[in-house]
């Protein structure tokens, strides 16, 4: 078990640096090609021992959310498997961008999350700690009203993953946009302030105050 895992971050590590296109992905991949193979079992070996103790089920996902804290949280010439510190954290996401009717001509390509009833033009998530669910909240509402009108927030529940420690939520972590994990929803739609415009599942708490 434990070995198959080194082997497919191995693998992960190989596409990520064969997919670099953007300049910084083009940057981070380079200094990803510097570490050699006793350096990348040692970290490969590091992370497989914490999936096997985590609750994610998925080891591409693992990945993802052991790769950007690393790239995120130090320098990547200081590495040293002993000084990184993760922690398993019950994350949420705050997804914000401004909102498409069906008139516009890029609805269909951003109607494809939550409820389908508007096209989610993204410009930005931010994940939290579930934890602080009211800041993003009151985040949220900040955003919505400094925006132009159809902008919007949406938090959903991500679930347990591994983060950095202290907390960076800039992380980039594979969010997903699912209609049953909204906590929360906000827009500005026609001039006027709307609170939970994405109906929350039942077994999810309402924070429209």
């Amino acid at each position: 078990m434990i070995n198959d895992l080194i082997v497919q971050f191995a693998v992960l590590w190989g596409q990520t640096i064969g997919s670099a296109t953007t300049p910084e992905e083009i940057e981070r991949a380079e200094k990803m090609k510097q570490y050699d193979s006793e350096e990348l079992l040692n970290i490969f070996s590091s992370w497989a021992e914490k999936y096997s103790d985590s609750n994610i089920e998925d080891s591409v996902e693992f990945f993802e959310c052991m790769f950007y804290p690393f790239f995120t949280e130090k320098d990547e010439d200081e590495y040293n498997t002993d000084e990184i510190k993760t922690v398993e954290c019950h994350l949420i996401c705050c997804d914000t961008g401004v909102l498409l009717t069906q008139n516009d001509s890029l609805f269909q390509g951003y109607s494809i999350v939550y409820d389908h009833k508007y096209g989610y033009y993204d410009e930005n998530q931010t994940a939290y700690k579930k934890e602080d669910l009211e800041k993003a909240i009151a985040d949220a509402r900040l955003y919505v009203n400094d925006g132009v009108d159809m902008t919007y927030a949406v938090i959903s529940d991500q679930g347990i993953c591994w983060c950095s420690e202290p907390f960076d939520s800039s992380e980039t972590l594979g969010f997903t946009f699912a209609k049953e994990d909204v906590l929360y929803s906000i827009a500005k739609i026609n001039g006027k302030i709307v609170e939970n415009f994405i109906a929350i599942e039942n077994n999810k708490e309402d924070h429209n105050e």
